[in-house]
């Protein structure tokens, strides 16, 4: 058999075989095309009152790996309660005597009574500013030298909140993330003493810079780990987007937040990485870009994923 014979034979089988594949191609888009047009009709959460969970084709949530463990909602059998108790020292106490018989109605107001029961009400008292005033005096020594003591530390304005309010709105804003709005409103209603919002930021800002060492003490014993775990999550600031970064050890975690979700983020708060420790993450690029002995990918993750695959 000549070349060009072997070229015609060979031209003719990749021709049958491209023959096959254009009508697989066909009947594909064809199949395609009809559920376009199906899906055209049927109804979803965007075009009908539908539920989003009533989508068809919707992406499967990842589902917990959590399995029943068999115990009943609620409390469990043995664990430590937290029941009010009475105290043996009441700091009010009212005394209910009989002044009458309420069977003759004679006068008992003078007769010698027995305590039976006994029942407290604990409460709280009502929120009122107590206002310090710190006096300043002079004194003028014999030799003719004026003499006058200096302000404590902190009291620096004609007048200031206290420590106390202060550590309030610290905790009301970086634990129970209370708005600034609404944290003005309880001061207002429930303190009788009313803050501006611009006052509260000022006095967060302050609190900020006295946390920066522990902060940092916070982020050395992290990079100083063997272990550390870091993820990042979205979140928004004043209606625009950004990122929690979070980076923990078996004993501390450390939390920044970026508008970035790169590299730019880790270099800026731990420029050398971890050098002897292996970063566990969930295969985020930027992650395998950290200066780190070994990577390990999140088996949480991982497992989650896999049971998603297994679904679909």
């Amino acid at each position: 058999m000549t070349n060009d014979q072997k070229r015609i034979l060979e031209f003719e089988k990749e021709n049958s075989f491209l023959k096959v594949e254009v009508a697989s191609l066909k009947i594909l888009v064809q199949q395609l095309l009809e559920e376009i047009e199906r899906l055209k009709h049927s109804k979803n959460s965007r075009n009908s009152s539908v539920p989003p969970s009533k989508d068809e084709n919707r992406p499967l949530k990842t589902k917990s790996l959590r399995s029943p463990s068999g115990k009943k909602p609620g409390g469990q059998t043995g664990h430590k309660g937290s029941t009010l108790k009475m105290t043996d020292h009441p700091d009010h106490i009212v005394e209910h005597k009989p002044s009458y018989c309420n069977h003759c109605g004679n006068d008992l107001s003078q007769t010698q009574t027995e305590l039976i029961k006994r029942r407290q009400v604990v409460d709280i008292p009502p929120i009122i500013p107590q206002y310090t005033e710190h006096r300043v005096f002079r004194s003028i020594c014999s030799c003719g030298h004026a003499t006058e003591p200096p302000f404590p530390v902190g009291i620096n304005a004609p007048i200031s909140y206290g420590p106390n309010i202060e550590a309030t709105i610290a905790y009301m804003h970086t634990r129970q993330y209370i708005p600034f709005e609404r944290m003005s409103e309880y001061f207002s209603d429930v303190c009788n003493l009313p803050i501006s919002q611009g006052t509260i930021c000022d006095i967060l800002e302050r609190f900020a810079k006295k946390a920066l060492p522990a902060w940092q003490l916070i982020a050395n014993e992290v990079q100083s780990s063997k272990v550390v775990g870091s993820d990042e999550t979205g979140a928004k600031l004043n209606g625009k987007k950004g990122w929690f970064w979070t980076w923990q050890s078996k004993g501390a975690t450390f939390i920044s937040f970026s508008s970035n979700r790169g590299t730019k983020t880790i270099d800026a708060n731990f420029e050398k990485g971890f050098k002897d420790a292996v970063l566990v993450h969930d295969c985020w690029r930027s992650h395998f870009e950290t200066k780190v002995i070994s990577h390990q990918l999140c088996t949480a993750r991982l497992l989650k994923e896999q049971k998603l695959n297994a679904d679909l």
